[in-house]
Order: structure tokens, then sequence, then C-alpha cells
């Protein structure tokens, strides 16, 4: 019995539908790789231009409805007293693979208090605070760092357990934590302090400014559309119905 012709050239029609459906989903992906791209070295770009100067804390960070956009990756000087009465540790923070905390501590300025991230300490060195050798200078001091973006979301603030141990919370957004960290009208955004001469507390890393696997992954969707084009058309004028129109014209 000879094949049924419609059927089989419906099945074609279907698999050529599906083949552009798949290559054209793959081609999408591709050029959303490269605007992640393009989005990227546009950030990276902004982040550069802004940390490349330091210019003293900005007062407008102390308004209401600031624009935080506007501030964010700047690298800023302040000059005030920490007040470790009222420093906090970050949980879940790691550096190099190893657990631990962040160290916040408010500075005092004349214009008001600026939570400052003074940077990590291993989870033991948290968990039997106060260390010594973690403890910021005391007096009046200029600190040098990079404005960071808030972490928008719930701080989750874990009261001490024990004397001398500081609150901790989960996630650092200045405006959420003005009751725990003794200060009103903190600063709209923390500070990412520049690395110390001491062991501890070590400089958290500034932001990553590579450009990601975005051009890795677009090279990979335009092989998949393309290997699924080329291979499909081969297929047609091998095995599919071209080729049998070929061989009819031959004979």
């Amino acid at each position: 019995m000879s094949p049924n012709p419609r059927r089989f050239g419906l099945r074609w029609v279907v698999g050529t539908i599906l083949v552009v459906a798949i290559c054209s989903a793959c081609v999408a992906a591709m050029f959303w790789q490269l605007r992640r791209l393009d989005e990227r070295r546009a950030g990276n770009a902004l982040v550069r231009a802004r940390a490349g100067e330091v210019v003293d804390l900005p007062p407008s960070g102390f308004d209401d409805g600031v624009d935080e956009d506007a501030l964010v990756y700047r690298r800023v000087r302040m000059r005030g007293t920490y007040d470790t009465d009222h420093e906090l540790l970050v949980r879940f923070r790691s550096r190099r693979g190893l657990p631990g905390y962040e160290v916040i501590t408010p500075l005092v300025t004349d214009a008001g208090a600026v939570l400052v991230d003074r940077g990590w300490v291993p989870l033991d060195d948290g968990d039997r605070w106060p260390v010594a050798s973690a403890a910021p200078p005391s007096g009046d001091v200029e600190v040098e760092g990079l404005l960071s973006p808030a972490e928008d979301r719930s701080p989750r603030i874990s009261r001490p357990t024990s004397v001398g141990k500081p609150p901790i919370i989960a996630s650092l957004d200045p405006p959420r934590l003005e009751s725990v960290a003794g200060h009103r009208n903190l600063y709209a955004l923390p500070v990412l302090a520049a690395g110390s001469s001491t062991r501890y507390p070590a400089p958290v890393d500034p932001p990553d400014l590579g450009e990601g696997p975005h051009l890795s992954y677009a090279v990979q969707w335009f092989l998949f559309a393309s290997v699924g084009i080329v291979g499909w058309i081969t297929l047609l004028f091998t095995r599919g119905p071209l080729a049998r129109r070929n061989r009819r014209v031959r004979s």
C-alpha cells in the first residue's frame, strides 16, 4: 500500500512550522541576551563614571523623596563619629565561600546619621560579638566609600539574645531601620566603606563590572537557530518533498 500523500505532506508542513517557531524563539532569546549585554555595559559605564570622582556626602540624600538612582554608586567622603552602641549585623553574607556577617555601624555626621557597611566578619566572630579587632576607630573620623543601592525588602530584625551582641538583620534598607539603628532621618542609601588596614571587618567587594555570560549565551542561541534552520532545509532536500520532486525531474 502506498503512503497517503496528503498525510505525508501535512507532516512536513507541521514540521516546518515547528522548526520555524523554535528557531524564531532562539533568535528572540539571542536578541534578548544582546539587550541585556547592552544594559550591563551601560550600567558598568555609569558605575565607573560615578565612582571616578570622590565628592562630599550629597546632602540631598537626607531629603524626603530623594532620587536614589541619581545617587547610587557615587564615591563619597564624610566626617563624623561611629555610634558603636547601635551597630547591626547583616546575616547570610558570604566571602570567598565562607559564611558570615556584614558589620553596619551608624556614622553620625553634622547632617544626620549614615549606615556604613564596614565589611565582613566570619560567622564565629559575629556570634561572639563584639570582637575587639573589628571595632571602628573612635573619635572624629573621615570615611570614604561607595553609595550602595538599598535592599528593598523586609529587614526581618532579630533582637540580640546576649548582652553586647547587636541586632541581626536580613537586609540593608536605611528607611526601615531607623528604630533599630537608634537614629531618625537616616541617609537614604548605605555606604560601602573602602578597605582598611585591619584584618576584620574585611572589605566587601565592590560591584562586579564584568559583562557576564550574556554574549556567550547570545552566540549559543544563534548557533541553535542556525543548526535548526540548516538542518531542516538539508532534510527537506535530502529526504523530504523537495528530494522527491528532484527525482521526478531527473527521471
